[in-house]
């Protein structure tokens, strides 16, 4: 079934790629022109995964999951109703930033609970020997058995949502006159259902969300003993336009600088390709990011470029911002050098090595992915502040400061 909807969505979004993007290096100028506007990142070709064996790694740390509820006919009927909402979620739990420190186990037993439709598993992240996913007898729960110390555990799974129709209901009230004639009152009256929810229940952690939440649902959440829950989802539009995800390290190589790496994601969470970048400040003292992506074979894929900056804002303590990390915000671009898209996401930063964790959103070629305030929450503007203001990215990445392992230095804020 994961098939049959991921054709159905994918072949609209390949057309609208086509158009968007020049996937040839050789074009005139093209290298000289690209390198100069993206901090030395060029349209050529990479070795698979940058040659970085991390990034195999985490790939293979993604493993499909057969669902017995993937056969229902519930999700087949879902899947053809135009009304019906189909989304996508990526939850993870644990230490986001890796700990080789921690001595402790912590469990995670616990469930996630869909109030009306179905839930289908779609990957389990980082299962070992004593993680499973409990026998499922409820189309709208899992259950799974957890632990984690050093690293994170998680689920990758679709969700499907009838359609939230109203019902009529009527009363009869029957009463006698003086006359002794009886009276017979019908009232109708129009109710709708409750509002559909998601619930993650651990016993570190619980939340709720409901489905205008999903749209847009970029979070991450720290708690008291340093793991860290995430949740990240979208909603499949019925005229698709390429979109996803992407989830990785964020923090400083041995000389410094600050770097960016991990792997790019289709809307459905299926590995597409890979990512990497640096940031820091440039000549003109503003955070910026530069990077590119490739495909599994390592082909050219795109590059981006945007702003980054902490969280949250310069009255937090050190404490405060070592953990709460910060934000990044961007452009997409082709060979060329055109606009074709946005992206934007979230970074925590290590509090015991050099990397920390990122995670965020993309989208390409949408019709209206330059719309402010877009219902699927990525909200980035016209794009223009990426592609216009060549003085905002021009110059040397220097180190924005701190120490390596911090969270970039200074006391920025949104």
């Amino acid at each position: 079934m994961i098939r049959k909807l991921f054709l159905m969505m994918s072949a609209p979004a390949i057309v609208l790629w086509a158009v968007g993007c020049s996937n040839n290096p050789s074009e005139p100028n093209q290298t000289t022109d690209v390198s100069a506007q993206f901090g030395g990142y060029t349209t050529s070709n990479e070795a698979p995964g940058f040659g970085d064996p991390t990034l195999t790694a985490e790939a293979s740390a993604e493993v499909s999951y057969d669902d017995s509820m993937a056969n229902l006919p519930v999700i087949d009927s879902l899947l053809r109703d135009p009304n019906a909402g189909i989304y996508h979620l990526r939850v993870l739990w644990g230490h986001l930033r890796f700990d080789s420190t921690e001595a402790d186990w912590t469990t995670w037993d616990g469930s996630l609970t869909l109030s009306r439709g179905a839930e289908v598993i779609r990957r389990v992240i980082r299962f070992e020997d004593h993680d499973s996913i409990l026998p499922r007898t409820d189309r709208k729960v899992i259950s799974w058995v957890s632990r984690t110390r050093p690293h994170f555990d998680g689920l990758a799974v679709d969700l499907f949502v009838p359609p939230q129709r109203p019902v009529l209901d009527s009363s009869v009230t029957i009463t006698i006159d003086s006359l002794g004639d009886t009276i017979r009152v019908v009232v109708y009256d129009t109710l709708f259902p409750l509002p559909v929810t998601l619930t993650f229940e651990t016993g570190p952690y619980t939340r709720a969300f409901t489905l205008p939440e999903l749209v847009k649902l970029d979070t991450i959440v720290e708690l008291a003993d340093s793991n860290q829950v995430a949740f990240y989802a979208n909603r499949f539009d019925r005229i698709p336009c390429p979109r996803g995800f992407l989830v990785g390290t964020w923090g400083f190589d041995s000389t410094g600088q600050g770097i960016f790496r991990g792997l790019w994601m289709s809307r459905n969470g299926w590995i597409d390709g890979t990512f990497d970048g640096k940031f820091g400040l440039n000549d003109s003292g503003k955070k910026v990011f530069y990077g590119k992506w490739i495909d599994t074979e390592g082909r050219f894929e795109g590059l981006m470029r945007g702003y980054w900056g902490e969280h949250p804002n310069y009255h937090a303590d050190a404490i405060a911002m070592l953990r709460a990390g910060g934000w990044f915000r961007g452009g997409l671009f082709d060979g060329s050098a055109n606009l074709i898209g946005v992206i934007k996401g979230h970074y925590m930063s290590s509090e015991v090595g050099r990397l920390g964790f990122m995670m965020g959103r993309w989208k390409i070629g949408c019709p209206d992915f330059d719309a402010d305030n877009h219902p699927d929450g990525m909200g980035e503007g016209s794009g223009d502040q990426y592609r216009d203001r060549p003085e905002d990215f021009g110059g040397m990445l220097h180190r924005p400061g701190g120490t390596p392992g911090g969270n970039g230095g200074g006391h920025g804020g949104m």
